[in-house]
Formats: C-alpha cells, structure tokens, sequence
C-alpha cells in the first residue's frame, strides 16, 4: 500500500495540517547593533577552551583538597578525556597530564582511585596513543598496584582490572608482553582470589564480572601459543573455581533473577567454556544442576527473565 493511501499517514497528516507554524509568513526582526555585540559577547564568554579547563582540573587535584573535591575534579576530567583529541592531549601537557591521575590510583581512598581509574580506562579505551602514553608512564604497575596493596577492597581491584582490560583490548604487543612474562595471568588469579566469600557484594560481582569478561576476551584475541600461555595452572584453577562458585551461587539464588547475577552467571559460563576441558570439568557438573532448576521454574518466568535463562542455558550447552 503507497503510504499517502495509509490510514495512519492521512490522520497524521491531517494533524499536521490542523496544527500550523505559528511562525510561518512572520519576518524576521533584525538586531540592532547594540544588542549583536551583547549576543557576541555573551557567546564568547559561554566557550570555554576544552584542554585549559582540563588542565586547570588536573591542577586541581594536585593540591590539597577533600576526597569530595577530588572526585568531583574527576568526574568533570571523565567528561572530556571521552574525546580522543583531549586524551591524546594528556601527554602533551604542562606539567604532565598523566602524573596526578596516576599518583591518585596508587595513592588514594579507595572511592578515588576507582573514580581514577575509570578516567584512566577512557581514556586509553581503543586508543593506540593513548595506550603508548599510558605505557611509558607505567600504567601497568600503577594498575597492579591496586592488586596487591595491603588494603585493596574489590573497587580497588576492580579499578586496577578495569585499567588492565581497557590497555590488554586490541594491544596485541602489550598482550604478548604480559603473557610471556606471566604477568597477566598473575593479576587475573589474584583479582579472583578471595571473591568467592563475599558474592553478596555488589562490589565483588563486578570485579568477578570484570576479570571473567577479560579471560573471555582474550580467549578470543589470541591464538595458538601465546593463547596455551594463558592458560597457565594458575589461572585455570582460579578461573574455574570462580566460576563454578558464581554458578552455585545462581542456583541457590532461584527462583530470584537479578541482573547482575544473572550478568555474572553469564560471563562465568563464558569464561569457563575457554578453559582446556579437563579445566571445566567442575564448572560443567554445576552448570547442569543450574539447567535442571532452571526448568523447574521456567514456567513461572515474565518474558525478560525467560530470555536470560534462553541465553544461560545456551551457554551452558556449550561447555
């Protein structure tokens, strides 16, 4: 049917038509002189140069200030290192953009060094020269910092994952870097170590969701040796005690499906499944106790929490 002859278009546009510009046929007026210079001055003042208020922001956070202060300098720096040019941009400042950025993820409250990282991950996100940047300047054991210092809660270690996971993404050298020297495997085994205790925490479930998601990742990235380098003992274990924790935890939890377990479920299926075999052999036995609970209780599911057993239970096929 042409869409003039639709019954729906006509009464849409005979709304139209009822209901004109009010503005159409009305010249115009033009601005005296006195009132244009105003409006020009009132634009001027209204644009702010981007990489001065930056640098202004990172000023700011190198003084001594509250833990307030800081996170609301953060937040505003988060805003702009979105744009590529004004991450680029963090090493060519005066002095270095990158240096209290850094000092704070080491050095900070724990709300702070995770507001840090975040802005740190945006700004090395799929930006090669960013990520060259960050590298020079020791992101890496800035960011291992978060997990290994004495007093790293899961937001701390999971403001250190973040940063991992946003340098690793389509870093192929950085990748092989960490892996031949087993360092990556190191910090995704303690990431996970000790999570299992406390899966209550909104907290813990992002960094488990987080680390699990980057195995999976990297799983995908890579090939062939540096791929069976990853997998080291180590990282093995730990990944399949978590996720074979993270799946029991969703089977005592039924019939309640909240999105964040039922995210975390599904990164440890994921994660699991690109464990060597013998490796998921655990995590597979749960997994089909969850299946069977699952189709116990699929009958008295709404549409959406049907569509997320649809997805687990596929997940749990390919172990």
């Amino acid at each position: 049917m042409a869409l003039p002859q639709h019954p729906a278009w006509k009464a849409l546009y005979e709304y139209v038509i009822s209901n004109p510009d009010p503005f159409e046929g009305v010249e115009p007026q033009k601005l005296d002189p006195e009132r244009l210079a105003f409006l020009e001055k009132a634009l001027d003042a209204s644009v702010i140069d981007e990489n001065e208020h930056v640098k202004k922001l990172l000023d700011v956070l190198t003084r001594d200030i509250t833990e307030e202060q800081q996170l609301d300098a953060l937040d505003a720096i988060l805003m702009s290192v979105e744009r590529l040019d004004i991450a680029n941009n963090l090493a060519k400042y005066t002095p270095d953009g990158w240096t209290p950025l850094l000092h704070l993820l080491r050095s900070g409250t724990p709300a702070v060094r995770q507001s840090a990282a975040q802005v740190l991950s945006t700004a090395v996100q799929n930006n090669p020269t960013s990520q060259a940047d960050a590298t020079s300047r020791n992101i890496i054991p800035a960011a291992v910092s978060c997990l290994t210092c004495d007093s790293a809660d899961a937001r701390v270690r999971s403001a250190g994952m973040s940063i991992i996971s946003a340098m690793t993404r389509n870093n192929e050298p950085l990748q092989t870097e960490l892996i031949t020297t087993g360092r990556l495997q190191e910090c995704i085994t303690v990431a996970l170590a000790g999570t299992v205790a406390t899966f209550a925490e909104p907290d813990t479930r992002r960094l488990v969701t987080r680390t699990l998601f980057l195995v999976s990742m990297l799983s995908r990235q890579l090939a062939g040796n540096e791929r069976a380098q990853l997998f080291s003992d180590d990282l093995v274990a730990a990944v399949n005690a978590v996720a074979g924790a993270v799946v029991d935890n969703m089977t005592q939890r039924l019939p309640i499906l909240d999105g964040q377990a039922v995210d975390m479920t599904e990164k440890a299926l994921q994660a699991a499944a690109t464990l060597p075999k013998a490796g998921r052999a655990d995590v597979k036995a749960k997994a089909m106790t969850l299946k069977r609970e699952l189709d116990r209780i699929k009958s008295g599911l709404d549409e959406d929490e049907a569509a997320n057993v649809t997805e687990l239970v596929g997940l749990m096929n390919g172990l």
